[in-house]
């Protein structure tokens, strides 16, 4: 004999929309009146940083590198381009 249980379906669709109301009101909550403005910092430390000068030497190192100097263009510049595609990309080709 096969125990069969009972589900009671009614209990957990309930408690499934109240937890769906509890989720959507606290994110209705937090954006609306607790989330910080967009675009602005948190702390102070964050607006100081962000507008220190970037300080490195890391390019004048390659720049200046003998290697680098040695380095010739290749090509004939500025590349002239000629037509490219069709006047009509939408017309079948021609075969």
């Amino acid at each position: 004999m096969a125990l069969v249980q009972k589900r009671n379906t009614k209990r957990t669709v309930t408690l499934l929309a109240v937890m769906g109301v509890i989720i959507v009101g606290g994110l209705i909550l937090y954006f609306t009146w607790l989330a910080p403005p967009a675009g602005t910092p948190t702390t102070q430390t964050d607006l100081t940083q962000r507008d220190l000068p970037i300080v490195s030497d890391f390019g004048e190192q390659i720049f200046n590198d003998p290697r680098y100097q040695s380095l010739e263009p290749f090509g004939d510049l500025p590349v002239n381009i000629g037509q490219t595609g069709r006047d009509n990309p939408f017309e079948p080709p021609i075969l």
